[in-house]
């Protein structure tokens, strides 16, 4: 099965990061080359869902990959928001987890769905306008 990278829209705002069943630590780290290679394709910031639905256990040892790894694909100037879809009760605690000890821009947020992840995305990555001083 795998990890596996998509554009979720034609515009490319939105990469789809999606886990399916059992997936290696290697599978990891070559999926989060292919992330920084796809935000590299745009010069503008996107947005990632990363989907856990189909997911199955996570390979032993992997929160310190996750940290080694994470760094090149999260501290990308243009990826400025992640969306976690299909977390269950216990891989939000090691997510959140692994937040705390993350420097603040690995913030991400939790949905239930891909279309509600993209839809907070799209939201999130809407210019604000200007206030007035």
């Amino acid at each position: 099965m795998g990890i596996t990278l998509t554009w979720y829209d034609e515009q490319k705002h939105i990469i789809l990061w999606a886990y399916q069943g059992r997936w290696t630590a290697d599978e990891f780290d070559r999926a989060t080359e292919e992330a920084s290679q796809l935000i590299d394709t745009v010069d503008y910031p996107v947005g990632v869902i990363v989907d856990f639905s189909h997911s199955t256990l996570m390979p032993p040892n992997i929160m310190m990959r996750f940290r080694q790894s994470a760094q090149q694909a999260i501290g990308h100037p243009n990826n400025t928001v992640r969306v976690i879809v299909g977390a269950d009760y216990y891989l939000k605690i090691f997510l959140n987890t692994l937040f705390t000890l993350a420097p603040p821009a690995w913030y991400s947020y939790f949905a239930s769905t891909r279309e509600e992840a993209a839809a907070l995305i799209y939201r999130l990555l809407e210019p604000q306008p200007a206030t007035k001083v």
